[in-house]
């Protein structure tokens, strides 16, 4: 009886702090007709003043790659609102407020119960030597394994505000790296355009629906750092019938940016559960941005600046079975 209670209650915290606000297909009517303002994070004064040397350095590059991440992202793959223009955060907040009928407004947000930084994480300035990817600026490089060596209590979160939220989309970094931002953009740009196409359709309804069709003639790509270490290739064969890959966090970063049709990805992002995070495994169309289906988490509770227990929950045999679910959904 505990048990359930507890599943419960965990499944009502996340009804409430997901991308789940079950917005509506008149919320998205409204929203295509507006001006789309993307709010760029601005350097805060205080917090220079509280910084030296490698730290400010630091702090400026993670805001450099944030605005790199989301202005690509939009640039080139954000396409329902017919007018875009990208402004400083306060600059946008400041337009939306007075012409609150006019604009819309994309930025991101941050949840933060605690933070513990791992030196290296997210965005670095790239040495003169240093190849980049064709997908980062010359001057910027991304560490592709910092959500595996960042353990904190925080949410990055992609939001839509008109004036108030009407969407959210927790995403899988709390630096949110090119394809975060992607994956963002694109998740928004589907569920948008689904609801725009009926009336009585909202957010839940969508996040219902069965695409286990979709699940069954693409293949799934598992991340190495994702699976728990008890899985191997011929264990998950047992378990998962249909077509998979175990990759690198890069092939899956590569097949979001090239929004390519032959895959779907596990995104684990993480919530916020009371005294700890809850994660939750999305799996989702690398080329249409469709959520195919869901895991509901369980919760992980960590104490401050601990390093013993990793940042996301992993895939297990528990969460195989459950993708299963989904790709043999009816």
């Amino acid at each position: 009886m505990q048990s359930s209670l507890f599943t419960f209650l965990i499944f009502l915290l996340i009804c409430c702090n997901t991308s789940a606000q079950n917005t509506s297909s008149k919320e998205a009517k409204e929203f295509q007709k507006r001006t789309l303002i993307v709010g760029l994070e601005e350097i805060n004064p205080k917090k220079i003043k509280q910084l030296k040397g490698s730290k400010l350095e630091y702090y400026k590059t993670q805001i450099q790659g944030n605005n790199y991440a989301l202005k690509t992202a939009v640039e080139k793959y954000w396409k329902f609102n017919p007018a875009v223009k990208f402004l400083p955060l306060s600059e946008a907040k400041k337009l939306l407020k007075n012409k609150p009928k006019e604009y819309a407004l994309l930025s991101f947000s941050k949840y933060t119960d605690y933070a513990h930084h791992t030196a290296g994480a997210g965005w670095s300035q790239a040495s003169s030597n240093y190849h980049t990817s064709s997908q980062f600026p010359p001057d910027l490089r991304y560490n592709s394994g910092t959500r595996y060596t960042v353990a904190a209590n925080e949410i990055m979160c992609l939001n839509i505000d008109m004036p108030s939220t009407i969407y959210a989309i927790n995403l899988p970094n709390l630096y949110v790296s090119l394809s975060d931002a992607v994956y963002g953009v694109k998740q928004i740009d589907y569920i948008f355009n689904r609801l725009i196409e009926d009336d009585n359709l909202r957010f839940g309804l969508i996040l219902k629906e069965c695409n286990g069709n979709i699940l069954k003639n693409k293949t799934l790509l598992l991340c190495n750092d994702d699976l728990d270490k008890e899985l191997d290739e011929e264990k998950i064969k047992n378990i998962y019938p249909y077509k998979f890959r175990i990759v690198t966090i890069d092939e899956i970063d590569r097949a979001i940016i090239d929004q390519d049709s032959d895959y779907v990805i596990v995104q684990i992002v993480s919530t916020k559960g009371g005294k700890g995070t809850v994660s939750m495994h999305y799996l989702a169309d690398t080329s249409t941005g469709c959520i195919v289906g869901y895991v509901v988490p369980t919760i992980s509770f960590r104490l401050m600046d601990s390093k013993l227990i990793t940042y996301n929950q992993k895939i297990k045999e528990k969460q195989l079975k459950k993708y299963l679910e989904i790709a043999n959904c009816e």
